[in-house]
């Protein structure tokens, strides 16, 4: 989960905070060191403002996919057992029991 800092690496870069760039503060004037902290400040409050949205589209994307699987698996019990009415082989009815347990191994995991 990604919520906090947000911040794009070209931003990082351009303020001169990405490792690969070692930043120079004696090659600065103060003016530089002050506009520098001044972005670097403000994109850490606005991405704060942002952090509870961003924590609530991960919950609902995370709600989302967890009730999808849920469907899938229970539509899968489903045609399984419809599968097994249908089916009058014995060595089938075997592999469709197997896979059954599969399914269940499947649920509890999710």
């Amino acid at each position: 989960l990604k919520s906090f800092p947000s911040l794009p690496e070209c931003f990082l870069h351009d303020l001169g905070l990405i490792e690969n760039i070692a930043l120079n503060a004696e090659n600065l004037s103060e003016q530089d060191i002050e506009n520098k902290f001044s972005s670097l400040s403000l994109a850490f409050k606005t991405d704060r403002v942002t952090l509870q949205e961003r924590l609530e589209l991960q919950h609902r994307q995370r709600d989302i996919a967890e009730r999808n699987a849920e469907d899938e698996i229970r539509q899968l019990k489903t045609s399984i057992r419809s599968l097994n009415r249908v089916c009058q082989d014995s060595e089938t009815r075997e592999v469709l029991q197997r896979v059954e347990k599969q399914v269940q191994v499947l649920q509890q995991s999710t």
